[in-house]
C-alpha cells in the first residue's frame, strides 16, 4: 500500500475545491440548491428519487427546493 502524505492530500483537496469552485461558478441561478444535490447524490447510495435525496443531511434546503433548481438552472458558456 502506498503512503500518502500530508501535502499530498492538501494538494488533493485544493484541486477538488477549486473544480468545485469553478462548477458553481458556471452555473447562472439555483447553484446552492444544485451544489446541495450533488452532495446528497454522492452520499446517499440508496436514494431512489429526488424526494429521498432532500431528506439526506447534504441537502440543507426543502424538496421543493430540487425541483426549482433543476428547472431554472442556467450554466454559462
Amino acid at each position: 500500500m502506498k503512503n500518502i502524505t500530508s501535502e499530498q492530500v492538501d494538494e488533493k483537496v485544493a484541486v477538488w475545491q477549486h473544480v468545485r469552485r469553478e462548477i458553481y461558478r458556471s452555473m447562472k441561478r439555483a447553484g446552492d440548491a444544485l451544489f446541495n444535490l450533488t452532495d446528497a447524490l454522492l452520499s446517499e447510495s440508496q436514494a431512489k428519487s429526488l424526494a429521498e435525496l432532500s431528506l439526506s443531511p447534504s441537502f440543507e434546503r426543502k424538496w421543493p427546493s430540487v425541483y426549482e433548481a433543476l428547472g431554472v438552472t442556467r450554466w454559462s458558456k
